[in-house]
């Protein structure tokens, strides 16, 4: 199979310009796949993975790793301070 079978490049069908199109089927199921991998779930972050490399960005695996730290603790974060909040809001 493919492994770019989730994406091609063809004429945008009003523009007429070069564009990407994702195939909905095969993005959902590899996108299921690379998040069953993850211990903390981040699927823009492993979209993004997949589709950046299939249209030419690059970003070097040392700022991917960066920007995934970034997010899970930006996550972590966020999930205390949904805990502190729903804590609060039980004791008054």
């Amino acid at each position: 199979q493919d492994s770019w079978d989730f994406i091609s490049h063809d004429e945008h069908p009003v523009t007429g310009a070069p564009s990407y199109f994702l195939h909905p089927c095969q993005t959902s199921n590899r996108l299921k796949e690379l998040l069953k991998e993850e211990k903390i779930k981040l699927p823009l972050l492993s979209w993004l993975s997949m589709i950046l490399p299939a249209v030419g960005f690059k970003l070097s695996s040392n700022t991917f790793r960066e920007v995934q730290k970034q997010l899970i603790m930006d996550c972590k974060s966020n999930s205390l301070n949904h805990l502190t909040k729903d804590d609060e809001e039980k004791r008054t």
